[in-house]
């Protein structure tokens, strides 16, 4: 990440703060924003796609648990070691052992194709947007806040 897009990335942070209470500490700000590093989900969708195989009823939870780890205890989850860490940490170690499935890999794969198709067809892009399921189907939520 290079320190525009990091600029970037804290502006649309602060309004997501707006918007949901959520907390960007300085320590996601130091340690994650302001290295060197490239954003990548792959890995934390492949977390998530472990949680639901083995307890996907803990998927919202540990989703929950992965964004504090980053963005409010400056973790790094884009990191397999760190995800296993906090996976296990919360009483998921048969999650960790399938991080590296392939099976559960082509899953995240195409979790993340499926998230994309949808964005594309609901004309989204940009931070931060929300998505509704209803009866009808999926439903973009307006913001004056989405750029």
């Amino acid at each position: 990440m290079d320190t525009q897009f990091a600029e970037y990335a804290w502006a649309n942070d602060q309004r997501i703060a707006q918007l949901t209470g959520q907390i960007f500490s300085e320590s996601y700000r130091q340690n994650i924003l302001n290295q060197a590093t490239d954003f990548d989900s792959f890995n934390l969708v492949v977390a998530l796609t472990a949680v639901r195989e083995v307890a996907p009823e803990r998927e919202l939870a540990m989703l929950s648990a992965f964004q504090i780890a980053r963005y409010v205890d400056g973790k790094d989850n884009t990191n397999l070691d760190v995800l296993a860490e906090i996976l296990t940490a919360n009483g998921l170690p048969q999650a960790v052992g399938l991080l590296q499935n392939s099976t559960i890999r082509q899953q995240a794969e195409q979790r993340i194709a499926e998230g994309q198709a949808l964005a594309q067809r609901l004309h989204i892009q940009g931070v931060p947007n929300f998505v509704q399921r209803t009866k009808k189907g999926y439903q973009h939520i307006k913001s004056d806040h989405s750029h």
